[in-house]
């Protein structure tokens, strides 16, 4: 038996590794900051954000 991923879930998943390294690249406003990386303005909260604008949030295998 061979498990193998599907064309379409391989394309997803080259397009969500781009995605996510354009979202972390430096100067992206992504970098830790400890003393306030959960604040409403932090990174965590403006990467959240982001993907929520980028249409990324809700995305549910089945």
């Amino acid at each position: 038996m061979h498990i193998a991923y599907t064309a379409a879930q391989e394309r997803l998943g080259e397009e969500l590794r781009a995605y996510f390294a354009r979202l972390s690249a430096p100067g992206s406003g992504a970098e830790p900051q400890l003393e306030h990386l959960m604040t409403r303005d932090g990174p965590y909260c403006r990467t959240i954000r982001r993907l929520g604008r980028d249409g990324w949030l809700g995305i549910a295998a089945g």
